[in-house]
């Protein structure tokens, strides 16, 4: 039988789709992990630990190929329970499991190793050290299905340790909404600078850029007061770049 072309493009696309789609459902096949945990009997026998997996599933962990094993050890390898978590603890009271309250930050950083680094520069940090009841990361971006608080959400996320109530700085939240709000404004003022340049004044775009991204970096120091300040003169510099910008495309246009 004679295949048309159309027809066997089709076909082969087809055929591909289908390969990748298999092997697609194939990653996790070795992983007793996964295959364990997804199993539906959890839904009524361990509603949190079925919880747990799909948050995971459906995460940005689960779509980078960070699995059970690389936050809380074991050997995903064995499909005998207790092979499988041979030397495991997973109650975060205890001081022996990987993801213990106080070990997080650290397991968090063995990827996250710019924020860690700063992390450790903070308050929180240092309470955390002293306190089981100081936040870490997991505080304030949750574990597998993570967050990350924007301007219009950050004074809502900080609220639940800096308030009126507490009388724990009750102003954070306000600084951390207005610090994100400026570094909105920064990004969209330092877009536009970027593909207006076209090419000229690269030593200044490359200053920006880097300034930038140290700022954004030092996020996790909590050092509001210091951020801020770096903050306002990068807002200063760039829209003082940018109303020359805009004249000299005005000039240009005469």
């Amino acid at each position: 039988m004679r295949i048309r072309g159309n027809s066997f493009k089709t076909t082969l696309l087809f055929s591909a789709v289908l390969v990748i789609g298999l092997a697609a459902s194939n990653v996790y096949a070795t992983d007793h992990c996964v295959s364990c945990h997804k199993d539906a009997k959890f839904q009524v026998q361990n509603k949190v630990l079925f919880d747990y997996y799909n948050y995971w599933k459906e995460s940005v962990h689960e779509s980078s190929g960070v699995t059970c094993i690389d936050c809380h050890g074991g050997n995903e390898t064995m499909s005998d329970k207790d092979k499988a978590h041979k030397a495991m603890n997973f109650s975060s009271l205890t001081a022996i499991d990987k993801t213990s309250y106080k070990k997080i930050p650290v397991v968090c950083g063995k990827c996250h190793k710019a924020v860690y680094k700063n992390f450790k520069t903070s308050k929180h940090y240092t309470a955390l050290q002293k306190n089981r009841n100081s936040p870490n990361c997991v505080t304030c971006h949750g574990s597998m299905n993570t967050e990350i608080y924007k301007a219009n959400n950050i004074a809502k996320g900080c609220a639940s340790c800096h308030n009126e109530k507490s009388k724990h700085a009750p102003e954070v939240g306000k600084q951390a909404e207005d610090l994100l709000t400026k570094i909105n404004f920064i990004r969209a003022y330092k877009k536009w600078i970027t593909i207006n340049s076209k090419g000229k004044q690269p030593d200044t775009v490359k200053d920006i850029n880097n300034q930038y991204k140290e700022m954004v970096s030092s996020w996790h120091q909590f050092d509001f007061t210091r951020m801020d300040e770096k903050t306002q003169k990068l807002l200063i510099d760039l829209r003082s770049l940018l109303n020359k910008g805009l004249a000299e495309k005005k000039k240009n246009k005469r």
